[in-house]
Formats: structure tokens, C-alpha cells, sequence
């Protein structure tokens, strides 16, 4: 009996009660679309073996000690060898094979280095020989994969490239023939009509024929449905979603990355070490011109971060010269050698990255970033006048001193907001969750704080968020994987918008697999969670917020990891009215962690015929996407035809939903 009680009790309490007002007559500022851009870097598997498409982890035969933590090579073989069943991976380097090759018995390797290059040298007996290394072909997806070698035999003979189960079955060959002298040379691998399981490992194979000495420089592998050298999902993703802005090439990794090693042919570009992440190798195959390919591609604007860690102001003034100047310029010619006649037009160019931080590549104290964003400035400015430049801010403070000291004015300053990364692996899940809920809350006064020495110098205050996740970096607890990073920056946009103006962008970390947007695991490209939220701001046409009011139950949290505040509102509520006043979108993020709220909107000054509705939620705050389980989290569509000036709609708990009214004809 007194447990039906219970039971019953606990089934009838009344599920929490909200009431928005949206006022389209009340307009304000309108807002960026840059708000909703994205930020990627050579980090990772962020660029290579993440949105671009190429699958050889090491195609440059480059040495372990290549690498600026070859221990971080040493784990990685140890973890590769049982998933390809590649035994001989771990000792291979010390024998004279390039990282992340298994040569087969009775091969002999040696690593010479020629000009920029490493070359394999491979000599092989009378059984012949080959190279192995571990890949992932999205045979789910097609059947035909490109390899490109570059390569010279004595005599000369075939190379044998192979596609191979990890248990050594073959699946795709193609035969390549070589001569003394080196060239470059084609083939398609095509796998039989099958069934193909996703994220299943396979094995690319060079084989050799007997008695030959063969040097390999260079070996590539592209998916056949590849996008000039970019995965096609991606693309896809970043054309559905209309994503607005992208900022590439860091991040850390810019702080020493010099351009010109990007550019021209692959056979001009070395391969070096990653200057900020030990971790990942650079092997230049990803430069200016296929970071600008891929913005036009999607119709996404660049905002390049230049080199104001050991670069140099005259380094800067190339780039932009090599971006924007007309054929008739050094740079412009050289740009249009390398097949781009007209100039790219780059408008965003940020000046340094966190340049305040002991960890970077040239970092200084507030008074020499102040001399640097002078130097910087004049010199790219000459090259071209129309630039729109980003200083390197930091706190409210370092900000005082760039803006009192820099001999240029400041016209915006960069920001990145990267919390959580101090909160312990065993604090409460959900009070961290609450404290990321109430840092969104306070964060237009963060805002405000940081522009405050612009309002102070008489400059118009301008703030570019060009970093922005949850950075616990921890599994058990809220993080960039989980739907909470995507309510989390859904609450950063609302902060931004709730400043009238003060913010020109947010540039979300990061686009692939340095947290973010995108995952691509085992050849599966798939969405974190705060994808979605990235595409249901930027796939929208509202840019003027327009009056709300919220009625609706509130939280307080204690500040014990990021936020102390009292009366917040469950619900985070803001409306943007498309430019020719068609469209009214209103996002709502439901903050609670368990409970529903049963809300009524109603629409003042906007006569709605219709209404798509669409939200993103999971089973917790946690929930998260994996490449076996792609959709845990993703969109929920439904179309609802509007009655009359109200709509009663039951928000589910951690969730973000957008209302997109059409008007009435």
C-alpha cells in the first residue's frame, strides 16, 4: 500500500509550468552571422586523417624522430600493432623503416633523407618483400580508393599496392611500374560489391618484386569520392548547416608555423614537426590554398590567424600579399603559379594567439603583444587597407595595456573561453553541469569587462570570441563530447546577443575531433552533439533579436567550480527576426537536468501561419555520439501548423529547441 502511495504520488506531480513572450515589434542590434562560424587547427587528427581525406598516417615515410615527442610515436605503435595485427610495428623504426610501416621478412630498409624529403629505401631478396601500415578506407561508403606513389626501382620493376584484411586477405589491387628515375604514379584500388562492415581496420600493402632496390618517397591514398582533398561529409555538414566563418590554421600550432612551407606543390613542402603539439606531424599537405579552396567550397568566410609567436611582420605582409594582392605583385604571381589567378579577398586577420600564455611559441607579456600588434598592423595594413584586424587580447587588464600602449588602434579584441579544465574527475556531474549552465548566464558581464578598456580609450568596444568549449577534458564529467557543450555555447550565443552588438563573432572549437563539431573515428564521420547547435543558429535567416519576456521556475548554484549565482532562469530564451521580417526564430535552451517544462510562447507583432520545430536532446546532460551509435544525438523535426498568436510546447530537460515561425501570407 505504501509503496503504490509513492507510486502514485510521484506520478502525479505536475510537470514545471513556463511562459515566453516574444515581442518582433521590440527589435534591437542586429547580430553577425559569425557567431555561429567554427575554429580548426593542426592539432590532431583534427586535419589530417579528420576532414581531410587522405588515410596513410605517415605517406611522407617520415623517421620517428621526425616527431617532437617520438614517445608519443612509441604508444601509438604499441596500440596500432594489435589493431592490425602488425606484431613487428613497435621495433620497425629501429631498424631502418619510417614510423608506422611493418616491413615483412626479408625486406631491409634504410631512411635517407634527400633535399626536403625522407625516402624509403627498400631492398628486397628473392621471396621479395613489403611495406604494411594500418588504415581505414570508408568502404562503407564506396568501393574505389585512389593510391598515388612516387617512387624509383633498380631495375626497374612493379610495385604491387594492396588493400588487405588485417588477417591478410586481399581485398583491392593495383599494379604500378617504376624506372630508375623517380615519377609519381596512379591507380585505383576497387573493392568488390559487398557488405562492408563501418570501422573495420584494414591493412595497405607496397609489395615489391624480388631482387629490386626500390625508393619510396611519397604514397597517397584518397576515397574516389573525395572534395579537392577534403572529406566529402564535411563538406557536406558545413554546406547544410551555411556555416558562416571559419579560422584556421591555429590555435597553438600558428605560433610557429611559417605559410610559405604550405604552398605550391607537395613536392616543394616539408615535412616537419608539429612546433605546439608533439603528438601530430606536419607534412604541409594542407596550406593556404586548400584551407581557401574549402571556404569557397562551402561558402564559408576565412578569418586567418597569422605567426606573432616567432614569425615576423614582414612573413604577415606576404601572406597578405599572397592572399589579396593582384597578379602584378611578387606573392599575387606566385599564387596564381600555383592556380589561383584572382586573389582570395581575406577580410579577418587576427594578429597573434595567445600570446599571454607560457605554453605558446613567443610568448610575451602585455606590454611586448602591445608592441607586436603595431608592428604587425602598419606593415599588413600597406599590403592592403580594406583589412579588418583581430588583436591578441586576454584579460580585462592585458587588454588596458594593448590599448593604451599599441602605436595602431585596436579595432577588436580576440577572446578565448576554454573553462573547467581545474574541476576533478570526481566532482558532482550534475553541479557541474548546473555551474556551466550558470557561467552562460553571467557571461555578457564577462564580455562587457573585457571591451571595458576599449569603452575607456574611446574606441568603439568590439570583442572576437575566436576559442570557445567546455574544457573539463574529462570523461566522467560534462565535456566537449557531451550535449552539454552544445547547450553551453548555445547560452555563449545568447550572452552575445543579449550585448548589443559588442561581440562580431564566435569561432567555436573545434571543426573535427578536437572536441567540437565533428568526429571522424575509424574511417565513420559522425556529429558531437554541439554540431547541432552550431547548425540550427547558422541554418537560420534571423539576425535582429527581438523582446522576450520569460516566466519560469529559477536554480542558484554555489560557485564551487566556475559560476556563484542566484534566480537564474531554467529556460534561456532568445528570438531573431530574419532581415525581411518572414521568418522568427526562437531558441530555447531548457537548463534543468531531470525535469520537463511545459511552455506556453506567444508571439506578439508576428502573425505565424507555421512552425518547424526542432530539438536536440539525449537521455542525460552526458549523452554523447560514437561511431558505432552516430545518432544518440541528433535533431528532432516536427511541423506545427500555429492556431492563432500562442503555442504550447513540452521543452524536454537538457535540451536546445529552435521555433522557426513563418509568417503568416
Amino acid at each position: 500500500m505504501l509503496i503504490a502511495a509513492l507510486t502514485s504520488l510521484l506520478t502525479t506531480v505536475p510537470t514545471a509550468t513556463a511562459q515566453v513572450e516574444i515581442d518582433a515589434n521590440d527589435t534591437k542590434t542586429p547580430i553577425s552571422r559569425n557567431l555561429f562560424a567554427k575554429f580548426t587547427e593542426h592539432l590532431g587528427r583534427n586535419v589530417y586523417l579528420g576532414m581531410w581525406s587522405q588515410i596513410v598516417l605517415n605517406g611522407e615515410f617520415a623517421p620517428r624522430d621526425r616527431w617532437m615527442n617520438p614517445e608519443n610515436v612509441d604508444r601509438a605503435l604499441q596500440g596500432e600493432a594489435e589493431l592490425y595485427k602488425l606484431p613487428n610495428l613497435p621495433d620497425a623504426p629501429n631498424h631502418g623503416i619510417a614510423a608506422h610501416w611493418s616491413p615483412s621478412d626479408g625486406l631491409t630498409g634504410e631512411l635517407v633523407k634527400q633535399g626536403i624529403h625522407d625516402v624509403q629505401n627498400v631492398t628486397v631478396g628473392e621471396r621479395g618483400g613489403a611495406l604494411r601500415t594500418g588504415i581505414f578506407p570508408p568502404f562503407h561508403r564506396v568501393r574505389e580508393v585512389e593510391i598515388t606513389l612516387t617512387a624509383s626501382s633498380a631495375p626497374a620493376a612493379n610495385v604491387t599496392g594492396r588493400i588487405e584484411t588485417v588477417d591478410g586477405k586481399p581485398v583491392a589491387t593495383a599494379t604500378l611500374a617504376f624506372e630508375e628515375a623517380e615519377s609519381t604514379q596512379t591507380a585505383t584500388l576497387t573493392a568488390p560489391d559487398s557488405t562492408y562492415a563501418p570501422g573495420t581496420p584494414y591493412r595497405l600493402v607496397l609489395a615489391f618484386q624480388p631482387n629490386t632496390k626500390t625508393a619510396v618517397r611519397r604514397v597517397l591514398l584518397f576515397p574516389s569520392d573525395h572534395v579537392e582533398g577534403w572529406e566529402p561529409d564535411v563538406v557536406r555538414y558545413m554546406k547544410d548547416a551555411r556555416l558562416p566563418m571559419l579560422r584556421f590554421p591555429g590555435g597553438n600550432f600558428v605560433s610557429g608555423y611559417h605559410w610559405e612551407d604550405g604552398i605550391g606543390s607537395l613536392d616543394n613542402r616539408p615535412t616537419l614537426p608539429n612546433p605546439a603539439w608533439g603528438g601530430t606531424l606536419e607534412p604541409n599537405h594542407v596550406g593556404t590554398g586548400e584551407w581557401l579552396r574549402l571556404c569557397e567550397l562551402t561558402g564559408a568566410e576565412p578569418l586567418i590567424c597569422v605567426n606573432a609567436g616567432d614569425g615576423s611582420p614582414e612573413e604577415a605582409r606576404r601572406w597578405v600579399e599572397y592572399c589579396n594582392g593582384s597578379t602584378n605583385t611578387p606573392m599575387g604571381k606566385q599564387r596564381a603559379g600555383n592556380g589561383h589567378p584572382e586573389p582570395y579577398h581575406v577580410r579577418y586577420w587576427e594578429i597573434g594567439n595567445e600570446l599571454w600564455g607560457r605554453w605558446q611559441i613567443g610568448h610575451t607579456d602585455a606590454h611586448g603583444n602591445a608592441k607586436r600588434y603595431g608592428e604587425f598592423l602598419s606593415v599588413m595594413r600597406e599590403e592592403d587597407p580594406s583589412i579588418l584586424f583581430i588583436a591578441n587580447g586576454g584579460s580585462a587588464e592585458w587588454n588596458r595595456i594593448l590599448v593604451n600602449e599599441a602605436t595602431e588602434p585596436v579595432r577588436s579584441l580576440a577572446e578565448h573561453t576554454l573553462p573547467g579544465s581545474h574541476i576533478p574527475n570526481d566532482a558532482d556531474p550534475e553541479v557541474v553541469f548546473r555551474e556551466f549552465m550558470a557561467h552562460t548566464d553571467a557571461y555578457d558581464d564577462t564580455i562587457r569587462e573585457l571591451v571595458a578598456p576599449m569603452v575607456e580609450a574611446g574606441l568603439t568596444p568590439l570583442l572576437a570570441i575566436t576559442e570557445l568549449q567546455v574544457f573539463t577534458n574529462k570523461p566522467d564529467l560534462p565535456n566537449n563530447s557531451s550535449l552539454t557543450d552544445a547547450l553551453w555555447t548555445a547560452g555563449i550565443i545568447h550572452a552575445a546577443i543579449r550585448t548589443d552588438g559588442l561581440v562580431e563573432m564566435i569561432t567555436h572549437s573545434a571543426m573535427m575531433n578536437h572536441a567540437g563539431g565533428l568526429r571522424k573515428e575509424r574511417g565513420i564521420v559522425f556529429t558531437n552533439p554541439v554540431w547541432w547547435t552550431t547548425h540550427l543558429y547558422a541554418d537560420q535567416n534571423g539576425v535582429i533579436p527581438t523582446g522576450r519576456t520569460v516566466t519560469a521556475p529559477t536554480f542558484s548554484t554555489e560557485g564551487k567550480w566556475l559560476t556563484k549565482r542566484e534566480g537564474m532562469l531554467y529556460l534561456d530564451v532568445e528570438a531573431l527576426l530574419s532581415e525581411d521580417g518572414a521568418t522568427l526564430s526562437v531558441f530555447v535552451v531548457n537548463r534543468h537536468p531531470s525535469e520537463s517544462m511545459e511552455t506556453t510562447f506567444t508571439l506578439n507583432g508576428f502573425e505565424a501561419g507555421a512552425a518547424t520545430v526542432d530539438t536536440v536532446t539525449g537521455d542525460s546532460y552526458m549523452a554523447r555520439n560514437r561511431w558505432d551509435a552516430t545518432e544518440l544525438v541528433v535533431p528532432k523535426t516536427e511541423m506545427v501548423e500555429m492556431g492563432g498568436a500562442s503555442l504550447a510546447r513540452m521543452l524536454p530537460p537538457h535540451s536546445l529547441t529552435r521555433f522557426l515561425f513563418s509568417r503568416k501570407p
